[in-house]
C-alpha cells in the first residue's frame, strides 16, 4: 500500500473519524526477488538469448489465426452449399419448384452477416480476456465494450478490415500494465461507496470495536406467503452478492486472505434459494471475526473490525476519486 493523502470527501472524513484515523499512512511492501547472478553468468550466453521466433503469439494474434481460418472455411463451404444447390436444380429439373428443395443456397450476403456475428463475438471475448488478464488477481475490472464497438467496428461494409491483432494492441496499450490494476482498484472503491451508501451523511455507528455499516434487504413475497419462508427476493441476492465481492477485493487488496474467501463463501451461502434469513443470526468471516455479519429480516449488519477499518479507511483515500 503506498503512502496517501487524506481525502477531503464528507463520506471519507466521516469514516476516518469512526475509525480514529489522524493522515495515517502506509508504506508499500517491497516484495523482491534475488537473483542468483553467479548462477545465471554460468549459464551460456546461446542458451540465455530467447530468440524471437520463441516468443508466444499474443491473444489478438491467436484470434487472428482463427479468425482467417474460419472465414476460409465458411466461404468454401459455401460455394459447396451453392455447387450442391444447382446439382439438387438439375436433378428436379422441369419439376422445379423455387420454394420445393432440401438444400439452401448460401449467398454472399449469407456469407458476409455470418462473419459480422462471429466478428463481433470475437471482440466480446477479446474485451472479456482483458478484463482477466490487467486486473489484479481475484479482482474484478470492468472495460467498455461499447468503446472497443465503435472503434472496431464489424458490420458488413467493412469487415474485411476486421483485425483482432488492432484490437488487442489497444487493449493492451491502454489497459495493460498499472492502469489497468489502479482502474480496477477504482471501480472496487466506488463500488463499495455504491453498496453500502455512505455518502448520504448517514452516521458510522461503532459498537464493540466494529464499525456497523447496514444494508436493507427486502424478502421473496411469494415464498413468504405461500411457503411461509424468509428468502431473500432475488434481486436482493444480487445486491447482498455484490456487497460481499467488493468486501472481498478489499480484504484480498489487504493481504487478508481468510477473510477474503470466507467472503466468498458467506456470498454462496446467501446467494443459495435454500437460505432462510433468520433474525439476529451471525456469520463470522475472517480471522477471530475480522467482518461479522448479523441478518435481520429488513437488514444486514455489516460489522467491520477496527484494524480492517483502518486499512478500508487507506483503500479509499488511495482509490476513491474526488467528486467535484
Amino acid at each position: 500500500m503506498q503512502a496517501v493523502q487524506q481525502s477531503s470527501s464528507s463520506f471519507e472524513a466521516l469514516f476516518a473519524a469512526a475509525v480514529g484515523l489522524e493522515g495515517a499512512a502506509y508504506s508499500s511492501l517491497d516484495i523482491a526477488s534475488e537473483i542468483n547472478e553467479e548462477a545465471l553468468e554460468m549459464v551460456p550466453e546461446v542458451i540465455q538469448a530467447v530468440p524471437e521466433d520463441d516468443t508466444p503469439p499474443t491473444v489478438g494474434e491467436q484470434y487472428k489465426a482463427l479468425w482467417v481460418r474460419y472465414r476460409n472455411a465458411l466461404e468454401n463451404w459455401a460455394n459447396e452449399q451453392c455447387e450442391i444447390r444447382s446439382e439438387e436444380r438439375r436433378i428436379l429439373n422441369r419439376h422445379h419448384n423455387e420454394y420445393m428443395r432440401a438444400f439452401e443456397d448460401m449467398t454472399s450476403y449469407d456469407v458476409r452477416r455470418t462473419l459480422e456475428s462471429r466478428a463481433a463475438e470475437i471482440r466480446k471475448m477479446m474485451v472479456w480476456t482483458a478484463e482477466k488478464v490487467f486486473a489484479p488477481e481475484g479482482v474484478s475490472l470492468k472495460i467498455d465494450g461499447y468503446d472497443i464497438h465503435e472503434r472496431f467496428r464489424s458490420d458488413e461494409d467493412n469487415i474485411d478490415a476486421f483485425d483482432p491483432v488492432a484490437i488487442w494492441s489497444y487493449l493492451e496499450q491502454k489497459y495493460g500494465g498499472d492502469f489497468g490494476e489502479k482502474l480496477a482498484w477504482q471501480q472496487v472503491a466506488r463500488g463499495f461507496k455504491s453498496k453500502f451508501n455512505l455518502d448520504e451523511g448517514d452516521k458510522v455507528v461503532i459498537k464493540n470495536g466494529y464499525i456497523v455499516l447496514e444494508r436493507s434487504v427486502w424478502l421473496d413475497d411469494f415464498d413468504k406467503k405461500q411457503y411461509k419462508k424468509n428468502r431473500l427476493a432475488f434481486g436482493c441476492v444480487e445486491s447482498i452478492s455484490q456487497s460481499l465481492n467488493v468486501l472481498s477485493e478489499i480484504a484480498r487488496w489487504s493481504d487478508r486472505i481468510a477473510l477474503s474467501h470466507d467472503l466468498h463463501r458467506l456470498n454462496r451461502t446467501f446467494s443459495d434459494r435454500t437460505y432462510e434469513v433468520q433474525s439476529r443470526a451471525k456469520h463470522p468471516a475472517g480471522d477471530n471475526g475480522e467482518v461479522i455479519i448479523v441478518t435481520y429480516t429488513s437488514r444486514f449488519e455489516f460489522l467491520i473490525r477496527q484494524d480492517f477499518a483502518e486499512q478500508l479507511q487507506v483503500f479509499l483515500g488511495t482509490y476513491l476519486e474526488i467528486e467535484p
